[in-house]
């Protein structure tokens, strides 16, 4: 009878070990998701992100090239009025 009861338990054993087998198939499928989540709000994040500092790059250029045509409107502007 002894090789029954270590037979049964044995089966008992490998049950639990099928369900935790399971169990953390489970969990990494979770954590798979969760991760594959992560990755995309970040992809769209730097999208936005990139996005953002190509406007800004435009903008500041746009700014200087106004600034360059102030001064030498403002630089004319003296010019003309000292010869007046």
């Amino acid at each position: 009878m002894p090789q029954l009861e270590v037979a049964r338990e044995t089966a008992r054993e490998l049950e639990e070990a099928k369900k935790t087998i399971e169990d953390l198939k489970k969990e990494k499928a979770e954590l798979l998701s969760a991760a594959d989540a992560i990755k995309r709000e970040l992809d769209a994040r730097n999208f936005l992100l990139t996005e953002t500092f190509d406007v800004n790059a435009a903008l500041t250029e746009s700014n200087s090239q106004l600034t360059r045509d102030l001064k030498g409107t403002s630089c004319n502007y003296i010019s003309a009025h000292k010869h007046l």
